[in-house]
C-alpha cells in the first residue's frame, strides 16, 4: 500500500469515527433537549396546578354562596403572578362566574383546570392559563447551550478521532515511506520505534530488515562491481588478444617483430618496472631474452645460457611462479642480476603449446610483494594468445627458411648453367637489399627486392648454353636472344601468385633511366623502383667480377662508371646513395677478383 493509500484509509477512518461520534453527540443532545423541555413544562404545569388548587380550595364556599366579589379578589391576587395569563372560575352549570386576565394577550399558554369541591361535591371549576414565554426562553437557552456543547463535543471528537487516526496510521506511513526509500537504494533508513507496542515492534522489525537489506545490497553491489571489473578485464584481454593476432598477421609473423608487439600489449595490461619474453632452443641450450625496462627506451635482446635461469624449472612445472621477494629466495645467477638491478618481485608465466613450453613471460617490480593472483590470471590469459603468436612465428620462420632455400636453390641452378656467373644471383640479392634499405624502402619492399635479385636471371633457363657459355663477345643475333631472358623470366614467374610483383621487377630490370633499355624502353620514374635498384646491383657485381676476357674492375673504376652513367643507364638519385655508401656496398661483393664468371 502506498503512502497516499494509507492516508486515504486514515481519512476514511477519521471520517467514520467523527461521524459516529457526532451522531452519538446529536442523539444525546436531542434526548437532553427533549428531557429538559418536558421537565420545564412539567414544572410550569405543577406551578399552575398549585395556584389553581389553592384558588379552588379558597373559593369553594364562595362559589356555593355566590360571593363573586371575594372570588374576584382572590383571582386578582393570583393573577399578579408573572406567568399567569388569565384566571377563570366556572360554576357547576358551566357559567363563568369571574374571569381575570392580563391586558397583554399571549397566545402561547398552558391551561390547567382544577374542580371546586365541597364534601366531594363538585361545585364548579377553576381554570388557569399560564404563559409559555418563559418556558420557551428556557427551552431556547437550553437548546443553544446543548448545541454549543454538542459542537464543542463534536470538535473534540473530531480532534480525538484525528489523533487516534494519526497515532494508528503514522507508523504505517513511516514504514511505507521507509520501504520506498529502501527500494530507491537509500541505505540509511531508520523508522522511529514509537507508538503502540505492536507498531513499535513492527518498526523495530522493519529496521532490522532494512539493515539486513542494506548489508545484502552492499554485498551484492560489491559482487557486481567485482564481476563488472572481472568482465571488463576479460573483455580487455580479448581485445588485447585480438590486437595481438592482428599485429602478428600484419607483421607476417616474424618472431622479433611479433615479440616486440607482444611486449607492448603486456606492458599496457600489467604494471611492471621491467618486462621480458624469453624463448629458447633446446639444441643450443640458450634463451633469447627480449627485454623492456621502464627507465630505458626500446627493447633490447640478450642471449643467456638456460642453466643460469629458472626457465627450465618453470617449463617443467608448466605453472606460473611468483617470487614475492628475491632477497628471501634461493636465486639462480640471472635472478641475482635482477636483484642487483633493484628488482624484488618477479612473476614467471610459461607460454605453453600443449605440453611443450615455447617461452616464458617474466614481469618484475622494484617493490617486494607487488604482484598477486590477479596479475598472474591476466598473464595466463595473454599467454594463450602469445603461445599462438609464437607458434605462428615459428611456423612462419620455418616456412620462410624453406621458401628462401628454394629460391636460392633455383638461383644456383640458373647460375650453374652459366659457368662464368656462379654465385652472381646471390651477390645481386645482397647488394639489392642493402641499396633498398639505404634508399628508405619498407621492410616488405626490401624483402621483395631480395627475392627479385635472386631470380632476376631466371629467364636464362630458356637461353641456349652456347650463348651463356660463350667465352667471347656475343654477336648481334646472340645478344638479341640474350636480351629476351628478362621477358622469359617474367613469363615464368607471373603464374605464381607469390611472385607477381617479382615478375614485373624482373621484367624491367634491364630498362635504362633514359629510356634506351629493354624490353619495352621505359624511362625515369616509370621504371619500378625495385627494378632500378637491381639494375645498379647487377652492374656493380658484373663490374666487380672477373671474366675470361678481363679481370674484375677496381672499386675506383666502378665508382667512376656509376657516376658516368647516372641519369642515362641508372637512376641518378640511387647512384648518389650508392656512391655515398660505396665502401659499405663494395664489401658485400664477396667473390674474389679472379673468380670465374
Amino acid at each position: 500500500m502506498t503512502v497516499l493509500g494509507i492516508r486515504g484509509t486514515a481519512f476514511r477512518f477519521w471520517l467514520a469515527l467523527t461521524a459516529l461520534s457526532l451522531a452519538g453527540i446529536l442523539v444525546m443532545a436531542g434526548y437532553f433537549i427533549r428531557t429538559e423541555g418536558a421537565l420545564l413544562e412539567a414544572a410550569l404545569r405543577n406551578e399552575a396546578l398549585a395556584g389553581a388548587n389553592l384558588l379552588a380550595s379558597a373559593v369553594g364556599s364562595d362559589v356555593q354562596g355566590g360571593d363573586v366579589d371575594r372570588i374576584n379578589s382572590l383571582s386578582w391576587a393570583l393573577l399578579n403572578q408573572p406567568n399567569i395569563q388569565y384566571v377563570r372560575v366556572i360554576d357547576a352549570n358551566g357559567r363563568v362566574m369571574t374571569q381575570r386576565e392580563k391586558a397583554h394577550y399571549v397566545a402561547d399558554v398552558l391551561t390547567v383546570q382544577v374542580p371546586v369541591l365541597a364534601m366531594d361535591k363538585k361545585l364548579g371549576m377553576v381554570e388557569i392559563a399560564v404563559r409559555m414565554t418563559e418556558l420557551r426562553k428556557q427551552q431556547k437557552y437550553r437548546f443553544d447551550y446543548t448545541v454549543a456543547v454538542a459542537c464543542l463535543a463534536s470538535l473534540g471528537a473530531g480532534a480525538f478521532a484525528a489523533w487516534v487516526s494519526r497515532r494508528l496510521t503514522l507508523p504505517l506511513v513511516r514504514l511505507t515511506e521507509a520501504a520506498r526509500r529502501v527500494a530507491d537504494g537509500d541505505r540509511a533508513v531508520c523508522v522511529p520505534e514509537v507508538g503502540t507496542g505492536e507498531t513499535a515492534a513492527l518498526a523495530a522489525a522493519f529496521n532490522q530488515m532494512a539493515a539486513a537489506v542494506a548489508d545484502h545490497r552492499a554485498s551484492l553491489q560489491a559482487e557486481i562491481r567485482k564481476a563488472t571489473i572481472s568482465l571488463a578485464e576479460k573483455v580487455e584481454t580479448l581485445e588485447a588478444m585480438d590486437r595481438i593476432f592482428r599485429s602478428v598477421m600484419a607483421q607476417n609473423a616474424r618472431r622479433d617483430e611479433v615479440i616486440k608487439t607482444l611486449i607492448s600489449h603486456i606492458q599496457a595490461r600489467v604494471t611492471a618496472d621491467a618486462l621480458f619474453i624469453a624463448v629458447w632452443d633446446e639444441g643450443t641450450k640458450t634463451a633469447e631474452f627480449y627485454m623492456w625496462e621502464g627507465r630505458s627506451t626500446g627493447i633490447v635482446t640478450d642471449s643467456v645460457p638456460l642453466d643460469q635461469t629458472r626457465l627450465p624449472a618453470v617449463a617443467d612445472e608448466g605453472q606460473p611462479r611468483i617470487c614475492a621477494d628475491l632477497s628471501r629466495e634461493d636465486l639462480c645467477p640471472q635472478e641475482e642480476e635482477f636483484l642487483a638491478l633493484g628488482y624484488h618481485s618477479i612473476v614467471y608465466v610459461p607460454v605453453m603449446a600443449g605440453d611443450k613450453a615455447l617461452g616464458t613471460i617474466i614481469v618484475s617490480n622494484r617493490e617486494a610483494g607487488f604482484y598477486a593472483d590477479g596479475t598472474v590470471d591476466r598473464l595466463m590469459e595473454l599467454a594463450q594468445a602469445i603461445a599462438i603468436a609464437l607458434k605462428s612465428a615459428h611456423a612462419y620462420a620455418s616456412l620462410n627458411s624453406a621458401f628462401w632455400q628454394m629460391i636460392r636453390t633455383l638461383s644456383r641452378a640458373i647460375d650453374m648453367r652459366d659457368a662464368y656467373t656462379g654465385g652472381h644471383s646471390e651477390q645481386v640479392m645482397l647488394l639489392s637489399r642493402t641499396i633498398a634499405r639505404l634508399a628508405g624502402l619498407s621492410d616488405s619492399e626490401i624483402e621483395t627486392v631480395g627475392i627479385a635479385g635472386l631470380l632476376h636471371d631466371v629467364g636464362k633457363i630458356g637461353i641456349r648454353e652456347s650463348i651463356l657459355q660463350k667465352p667471347g663477345p656475343l654477336s648481334a643475333a646472340e645478344f638479341n636472344e640474350m636480351k629476351s631472358h628478362s621477358a622469359l623470366g617474367a613469363e615464368l614467374l607471373r603464374p605464381i601468385g607469390l611472385f607477381r610483383n617479382v615478375a614485373d621487377i624482373v621484367y624491367h630490370h634491364h630498362e635504362h633511366y633514359d629510356g634506351r633499355g629493354y624490353p619495352v624502353g621505359l624511362a625515369g620514374e616509370n621504371i619500378p623502383i625495385a627494378s632500378r635498384v637491381i639494375a645498379i646491383a647487377d652492374a656493380i657485381d658484373a663490374m666487380a667480377s672477373s671474366r675470361p676476357y678481363r679481370k674484375g674492375l677496381p672499386p675506383d673504376v666502378i665508382r667512376e662508371e656509376l657516376r658516368k652513367h647516372a641519369g642515362a643507364q641508372f637512376d641518378p638519385r640511387l647512384v648518389e646513395i650508392v656512391l655515398r655508401h660505396f665502401d659499405e656496398l663494395i664489401t658485400v661483393v664477396s667473390r674474389t677478383a679472379d673468380k670465374a664468371v
